[in-house]
């Protein structure tokens, strides 16, 4: 677990193993859902032969809006959640309202939770 913390309406979501398209089709459902998501950046891990980039939006779910519904990715794409627990749920929620999500893992302590999914076009 992260020692990092959360303001209490705000979710950390990691984007990875996935295009470009598919990281900005995942943040604009996102912010359809909640309008004040914070600009979405990118950074480069991994060694010099490999690299894996992985997307970082800041999610501030104080003001809902209405969800994106269906939408269309070219693959799969693994999402990370952090922050606290009802954020984290509200977020997933919007998630499965727009993909299908397959839940990988849910690590929670101290109020705060890091949840892992895997993302795909609805069917």
């Amino acid at each position: 677990m992260n020692t990092q913390e959360w303001p209490a309406d705000h979710v950390d979501v990691h984007l990875s193993g996935c295009s470009p398209q598919d990281a900005q089709t995942v943040f604009g459902a996102l912010e359809t859902a909640f309008p004040t998501a914070h600009a979405a950046v990118h950074g480069q891990a991994g060694g010099a032969t490999r690299r894996q980039t992985v997307w970082i939006e800041d999610v501030e779910v104080r003001v809902p809006a209405e969800n994106a519904g269906p939408v269309a990715l070219s693959g799969t794409v693994t999402a990370d959640l952090f922050g606290c627990d009802r954020p984290v749920r509200m977020v997933r929620d919007a998630l499965v309202s727009s993909f299908a999500v397959e839940d990988l893992g849910l690590v929670s302590g101290d109020g705060e939770v890091e949840a892992r999914m895997r993302l795909a076009s609805s069917r």
